[in-house]
């Protein structure tokens, strides 16, 4: 199990600049994104949380799918240039555009969304591309176990409303017989069950073994273990 760890002084100070941000503004997309970016890749979150998802859920109740779509807004965002900054939509759409050359061209100008939509539609359409959790491309032999992550995150978020119906219920009279400590405790002990059986990382753990991968909860005791 991954053990919380002190931040230093400096990280403290960021920690509280970026989650300031954060506070500031859901509509401020790409500062969310740089400050949700930072604090997953220093693992800032660390001195409280055990996963940049649970910090996602506890601290903001911001999905693990919408953090990654900022952060991969700010990543395409910082390719196409340093003065002017695509809206949220814009960057979604330049992010099908592949080649990095090609997606500056298309923004040099500053076009509309349309125009953008446009010059994607008539691209050709690009091979279906999954990416595991260090953002490396998934080969064909195992995108179907990494087509299920969807299916594990969707699991996960069923059992979290199950649980706010289960909370709002145990305010009513009619809920007297529901064992509410035991039901949530039961429910949380299988999203975390669940979300650290989630494939995270394509990994070869020596050059003549095939490929495998480790899932959610072994790739947390590897980084929190460096």
């Amino acid at each position: 199990m991954t053990t919380l760890t002190k931040l230093t002084l400096d990280e403290m100070n960021d920690l509280q600049q970026h989650e300031l941000v954060i506070q500031r503004g859901k509509e401020q997309w790409f500062t969310v994104g740089m400050a949700l970016r930072d604090i997953k890749e220093r693992r800032l979150y660390r001195s409280a949380y055990t996963s940049f998802e649970e910090y996602l859920e506890k601290r903001w109740s911001i999905s693990r799918s919408r953090a990654y779509q900022l952060i991969s807004g700010v990543d395409v965002a910082e390719t196409v240039s340093e003065q002017t900054t695509p809206s949220e939509r814009q960057a979604r759409e330049l992010a099908k555009i592949d080649d990095v050359q090609e997606r500056k061209e298309v923004w040099s100008g500053e076009p509309t969304s349309s125009k953008i939509l446009e010059h994607v539609a008539k691209q050709k359409p690009a091979p279906m591309m999954l990416m595991d959790d260090q953002g490396c491309v998934v080969p064909k032999d195992m995108l179907e176990i990494f087509h299920d992550k969807q299916r594990f995150d969707e699991i996960c978020d069923t059992l979290k409303r199950a649980a706010d119906m289960i909370e709002q219920l145990s305010q009513r009279e009619s809920s007297h017989y529901i064992k509410r400590d035991s039901v949530m405790e039961d429910i949380g002990n299988a999203v975390r069950s669940i979300q650290f059986a989630r494939p995270s990382v394509v990994v070869q753990k020596s050059n003549s073994a095939p490929l495998g991968f480790w899932c959610v909860g072994q790739y947390e005791r590897l980084v929190g273990a460096s």
